[in-house]
């Protein structure tokens, strides 16, 4: 089911004092290139599922205090059932590059990179945008809270499944726990802003 906790949802002054209570000066420096990944596995706004346009647009507004280098980025939907272009446009990606001067990225359209490594003893390979390897800053991920058929709750670690480019990277399920692993020891999160409007369970 679906549960509200806060009707008006993320508000700017939240993240503001969440941030500072965390020092986050120390974890995004002054005009620091930041990529944010928002959790957009559908098209449109979907409470529980997808990360809220709000939370999007405070976080934009609040990063803005330390850097104008941001980030928003998703792929295209699995299987090919979206392009991520409609689900910029139904979460207001595109309002808030207007409105904020941040840069909006299809990770699927980007120049990417095959990179392995050891997890729990076993060889493992992985295919990523080569932005997010050389290019970021600080990564920030956005998911919602969630339960997950998989596990108990996913938390800040299965947002960044959606960093593999290709449409098809479900066939890559049967790997998930080795290799999202490998991808967040890549990719080395230094936030975990969890949008929590709503909660699925």
């Amino acid at each position: 089911f679906i549960r509200p906790v806060q009707a008006s949802g993320v508000e700017p002054e939240d993240l503001r004092q969440a941030f500072s209570w965390l020092e986050w000066e120390r974890i995004i420096p002054s005009g620091a290139r930041v990529f944010v990944k928002p959790n957009l596995t559908w098209p449109t706004p979907l409470p529980g599922v997808t990360t809220t346009p709000k939370a999007m647009e405070s976080l934009a507004i609040v990063l803005k205090d330390r850097t104008d280098r941001i980030i928003f980025g998703e792929a295209d939907g699995g299987y090919h059932a979206y392009e991520v272009e409609d689900a910029f446009t139904g979460h207001h990606l595109y309002a808030l590059k207007d409105r904020y001067g941040i840069e909006v990225v299809n990770l699927t359209d980007l120049p990417s990179e095959t990179v392995e490594g050891v997890i729990g003893g076993k060889k493992m390979s992985v295919t990523l945008p080569a932005m997010l390897l050389h290019d970021i800053e600080v990564f920030i991920t956005m998911p919602v809270p969630k339960t997950h058929v998989m596990t108990g709750v996913s938390l800040g670690f299965k947002n960044q499944w959606g960093c593999l480019p290709s449409p098809m990277r479900l066939r890559e399920h049967a790997e998930f726990d080795q290799k999202i692993v490998l991808i967040n020891k890549l990719l080395q999160p230094k936030l975990t802003v969890m949008d929590g409007t709503y909660f699925l369970d």
